[in-house]
């Protein structure tokens, strides 16, 4: 350390500081020394380091004396220089960071990282013959109680033995079975391990090798051996890598991964263990975050341009399975794949709040093909053009659920926004599931084909969203427990349906139980002025019995004979010379209840008949003079005026 040194003229006084004291400089009375060997500036300067010493927390006498020992300089951390650290970039520092990190846990300091500092690592061997698959190769191991800080600190990770640089593109010729190659290792069994403000970057943009798990950071390969807790690794910047940036496996609790920042990377961050927490991270052009413990918070991180989709949850395809872990505030802005997928096995999860635009696969998908997602929450996301334009449809969904039993689904917003290269066809899905709850959900963009499909879904609940009954389908075994249009609830007809949808008229066409509602939004009938939109299943299991109601009077003009069906609409005007209009028998079982209004406008008289030997309030006919009409009531015996 350079010091600066001023004595007093008149008393002798020395003063010492690590830069220029302005309040002395330029006063005659003070002197500037520049050789530190006078008499009393050696004694002056000691005097002022064992001050700052004391002021950053030195350490005691016995720890001094511990330090002393080792044949380190008396200072309240430990820095790889005091180990023989060049940090340089080209010196291979691996073992002095080891030698430092070891030295930490002993006498319980933290490992500072050189200001500016660039620490190479490579694996400690050169591997020529057989690796045994999954053992482990580490740089640096980290026991428990350590802090690495770093201060615009970088590791550098290289090839596989230091010298080789193997490339990212096959063949690798990595030598062995695949095995497991880290550069910052948390031993098995550690706790309260801190890793701050560290870069790792890797060489070359490549560093570890297609087929061989590898880590920036790994926790606790082993998932029975040895748990972890009370991990954390936030501020750092994981770039350039071809494996993971923090890898953990299995038996651990509390790893906490925040603030850091992954580009460029393979794998990014996969978290096995309970109680964990990744929050705040960004993520560019750097794969998916793997999540399957319980109880985790994966929080308020950016995705940009993800080469492997965005968040992956749950999916152990056998036990234990991950319970109660929250995936909210995130925002997803472009992924090959998936947004947010939950799998096998995951029970309780809540996926809330999350944006999520330009994925090329659906948006977030709950699926489990080898152990049914449960009590799945998705509330108040933001899906924005979820699939690549041209890709299947059954990969373009908003929200996708598939085996995920009583999932619910409310507040989400899914739109097409017409985004070059992408093209959602359905907001909503769910198929082969029961109990899935679609409620107060809303669809907007004029390219969606549908906004809901639904397919094998018993026990559906659908209440309160904006979607277009013209858009909204089902088939296979999907009932509802009751269904919201409007501000009309409908509770579910004999066969557990509440309400069909067609396009044509249901009479003659849709076979439904009574008790069913039809929509027809579209329909209108044949030569007349309006349509109704709304149908009940007055009688019958057949496609006959449907009876209209509710919407606009439906009227026709004939201007010849005719003889009523019963789709024909409520009121019949007739315009024609001496014309005969027949009602149907009274004691057909489709007429019974039915009702029409006939109106006469030619100045000639209209007559109305019955067919067979049916009557008109007693006789067999009954006639209108111009501009006259009347009612025609079907009791089941015969027609009533009314």
């Amino acid at each position: 350390m350079a010091y600066y040194v001023y004595q007093n003229r008149n008393n002798g006084q020395i003063r010492v500081s690590e830069a220029p004291d302005l309040t002395i400089q330029g006063r005659a009375v003070w002197r500037t020394v520049t050789d530190h060997n006078e008499t009393g500036v050696p004694a002056a300067i000691a005097a002022y380091e064992a001050r700052k010493a004391a002021e950053a927390g030195a350490v005691d006498a016995e720890q001094a004396a511990d330090r002393a020992a080792l044949g380190l300089p008396r200072t309240p951390v430990v820095t790889p220089e005091d180990h023989g650290a060049v940090g340089n970039g080209v010196a291979d520092d691996r073992a002095a960071l080891q030698n430092a990190v070891d030295a930490a846990a002993s006498l319980g300091r933290e490992v500072w990282l050189g200001k500016g500092k660039t620490y190479k690592v490579s694996q400690p061997a050169t591997f020529s013959g057989a690796v045994a698959k999954n053992t482990s190769y580490n740089a640096v191991l980290i026991p428990s109680g350590v802090t690495v800080r770093g201060f615009d600190s970088t590791i550098l990770i290289t090839g596989i033995d230091g010298t080789k640089a193997y490339s990212n593109s096959p063949p690798h010729n990595l030598p062995g079975t695949a095995g497991v190659y880290n550069a910052f290792q948390v031993a098995k069994g550690s706790s309260g391990v801190t890793i701050t403000g560290v870069r790792f970057l890797g060489q070359n943009d490549f560093t570890f090798i297609l087929g061989h798990q590898a880590a920036a950071i790994d926790v606790d390969v082993s998932p029975t051996a040895g748990g972890v807790r009370d991990i954390t690794i936030e501020k750092c910047i994981f770039e350039n890598l071809w494996g993971f940036s923090v890898h953990h496996q299995g038996n651990g609790h509390r790893i906490h991964v925040r603030d850091c920042r992954m580009k460029n990377v393979t794998n990014t961050v996969n978290v096995n263990g309970d109680y964990c927490e990744i929050t705040g991270n960004t993520f560019e052009n750097a794969a998916v975050v793997e999540c399957s413990g319980s109880y985790c918070v994966i929080s308020s991180n950016m995705v940009k341009s993800s080469p492997h989709g965005g968040f992956s949850l749950g999916g152990r395809p056998s036990g234990p399975y991950g319970y109660g872990t929250v995936c909210a505030n995130n925002v997803i802005d472009g992924a090959e794949g998936q947004g947010i997928i939950v799998a096998d096995g995951s029970d309780g999860y809540i996926v809330q709040g999350n944006t999520i635009q330009r994925t090329t696969q659906s948006g977030i998908v709950a699926t489990g093909p080898n152990q049914a997602v449960r009590r799945l929450i998705i509330a108040n996301n933001t899906i924005i053009s979820a699939g690549a334009s041209g890709a299947a449809a059954s990969n373009r969904f908003g929200v996708h659920v598939g085996a995920a039993p009583d999932t619910l689904v409310v507040g989400n917003h899914v739109t097409d926004a017409a985004i070059t290269g992408y093209s959602t066809h359905t907001a909503y899905y769910a198929g082969s599931t029961s109990g899935v709850q679609f409620i107060g959900n809303r669809a907007t963009g004029a390219a969606l084909v549908s906004h809901l499909g639904l397919d094998s879904t018993p026990n559906a609940l659908v209440q309160g969203n904006n979607f277009a009954p013209g858009k909204v389908g089902r088939s296979g075994t999907t009932t509802y427990e009751a269904s919201l249009v409007g501000d009309l609830l409908f509770a579910r007809a004999a066969d557990g349906r509440g309400i069909y949808y067609s396009t044509t008229l249901p009479e003659g066409s849709l076979s439904a139980p009574p008790g069913s509602l039809a929509l027809c939004p579209e329909e209108v009938y044949p030569g007349s002025s309006a349509g109704y939109a709304l149908w009940i299943k007055e009688s019958g299991y057949s496609n006959a019995g449907w009876v209209p109601f509710g919407g606009s009077l439906a009227s026709t003009t004939k201007t010849a004979n005719y003889t009523n069906l019963l789709a024909d609409p409520p009121l019949m005007i007739f315009n024609g010379t001496g014309l005969t209009y027949t009602l149907a028998d009274p004691t057909t079982a489709t007429r019974k209840g039915r009702q029409w209004t006939v109106k006469n406008i030619n100045a000639s008289a209209l007559t109305v008949d019955s067919a067979g030997s049916g009557l008109i309030d007693g006789a067999a006919s009954k006639t209108l003079a111009q501009w006259e009409k009347a009612t025609f009531y079907c009791d089941g015996t015969q027609w009533l005026t009314v």
